[in-house]
């Protein structure tokens, strides 16, 4: 397989989300857009848009030790989020499969 083609990331599942919460060096990014923050947010999580021009900029300030786990409405944009992070550097990458969507339903 190509290398350049690999992904540097893994897209879990709301119980593999579940059982990361113990992890210290857990971080939750949610990247969607600030008008769709009032339909709730994954408590704990950070806000940065992955939409904005500024998202890389912005990740560039953060810890690259720690574990990330991005979410978005639906999964997507999220996972454009991880293929950036992975491009920065960044290793324990995850995109939340089904997003926020997913995530208020289990609850």
């Amino acid at each position: 397989m190509f290398s350049f083609l690999k992904k540097k990331y893994q897209s879990i599942n709301i119980a593999e989300f579940e059982a990361l919460q113990n992890d210290n060096d857990l971080v939750v990014i949610d990247v969607r857009n600030i008008g769709e923050l009032s339909s709730g947010i994954i408590p704990k999580s950070i806000h940065i848009n992955v939409m904005e021009s500024s998202f890389t900029a912005k990740i560039k300030e953060l810890d690259r030790t720690k574990t990330y786990v991005m979410y978005c409405r639906s999964g997507l944009r999220s996972a454009r989020a991880c293929q950036i992070m992975g491009k920065n550097e960044f290793k324990d990458l995850y995109n939340l499969k089904g997003g926020f969507i997913a995530w208020d339903k289990a609850k």
